[in-house]
């Protein structure tokens, strides 16, 4: 006999206790299976709001540093000079306008230094039998200059022949943000 034949055979109080046990199996295999994970999700969920409304408090804080950070980098990098700035040629245009072209004994490009992305060019100047004027006009210009540029180190030392006329030694250095 099949499983339907078999609950006619049962009284009708036998079938209400059976269907009341398979109600309360599918009662307890629901709360198991279903909403007791749940509550325990919920519960465990619950615990971690304050925790969670913590740490967007301190990303809120972190993106307000990085957002004042950042620009104070953007105006950092508005004064490098531009891809096509030559300190080179600036320099010897500069000393030429000063009147101090023929004292220039020479203008070095030393090795730059990479801090990635950015790339500090340094370039070593000697003049030699200058006045005193003529060089802090010189090197004036220079730091007025609306670029970063930076006298790293200054060598001045009295003329051994004319102690009106000064030989000095310096490296400029000047920033420039690598585009890769």
């Amino acid at each position: 006999m099949s499983g339907i034949n078999r609950m006619a055979f049962l009284s009708s109080r036998e079938r209400g206790v059976l269907a009341a046990g398979v109600l309360l199996l599918f009662v307890i295999v629901g709360y198991v299976f279903w909403l007791g994970p749940i509550r325990e999700d919920t519960t465990r969920l619950t615990r971690l709001i304050p925790k969670k409304e913590k740490d967007i408090r301190a990303f809120a804080v972190l993106r307000d540093r990085y957002l004042v950070l950042r620009g104070d980098v953007d105006a950092v990098e508005r004064q490098f000079p531009p891809k096509e700035f030559s300190l080179l040629s600036f320099l010897e245009e500069n000393a030429n306008r000063n009147n101090i072209g023929g004292n220039v004994t020479y203008i070095r490009p030393l090795t730059p230094e990479t801090h990635e992305p950015y790339r500090n060019n340094k370039v070593e100047v000697k003049i030699a039998n200058v006045h005193l004027v003529d060089m802090v006009s010189f090197l004036g210009t220079i730091e007025r200059m609306p670029y970063s540029l930076r006298i790293g180190s200054l060598s001045i030392r009295t003329h051994r022949s004319d102690p009106s006329l000064m030989d000095a030694t310096f490296v400029i250095s000047s920033y420039q943000r690598d585009l890769f």
